[in-house]
């Protein structure tokens, strides 16, 4: 029974490898990398040219980002002067939040989670940090608090890839 079941799995991983990928319901788990942080922060106008956007882009799905206002969070960081000394400081100002709090992110990645955090931490309310802003909403609005992968599975992705 074992040698069928692994027959079974060897097969299907062929046709599975000859199939080309629908990846056009994409569902992004992952840490800061993913998340688009840059520049120190987490940033609305540096999300959008983050690896998951960006790949999301290149095959031609949509991938709606939680993104963060300006000047992120926390605050990005600027060169003030190259020096020497070299100078850098954080941007002005303090950010809202989210720049919309009734879009369901696709894009669940929270920079600074583990692998343990991706499966076990939810939101609370009200938003304290990147894990509140980023998987709270819109869910919190409806009383639903969900981690990382407990929202990929609820969104449904028409594919599981996973990348290490």
């Amino acid at each position: 029974m074992k040698i069928a079941a692994a027959l079974l799995l060897v097969g299907s991983s062929v046709i599975t490898q000859a199939a080309p990928a629908d990846l056009s319901r994409l569902i992004v788990v992952g840490d800061s990398l993913m998340a688009g942080y840059q520049n120190n922060s987490l940033r609305g106008s540096q999300q959008v040219h983050g690896i998951a956007a960006v790949i999301a882009q290149q095959v031609g799905v949509p991938l709606a980002l939680p993104l963060i206002g300006e000047p992120g969070i926390p605050n990005a960081l600027q060169l003030i002067d190259v020096g020497p000394p070299l100078v850098i400081a954080p941007l002005p100002g303090t950010s809202a939040g989210r720049i919309d709090f009734l879009t369901q992110p696709m894009n669940l990645s929270v920079p600074g989670h583990s692998v343990q955090d991706a499966l076990t931490l939810r939101p609370g309310f009200p938003p304290q940090n990147l894990t509140d802003l980023i998987l709270g909403f819109p869910g919190l609005l409806g009383g639903i608090s969900k981690s990382q992968l407990e929202w990929a599975e609820a969104l449904q992705p028409t594919r599981e890839e996973y990348l290490s």
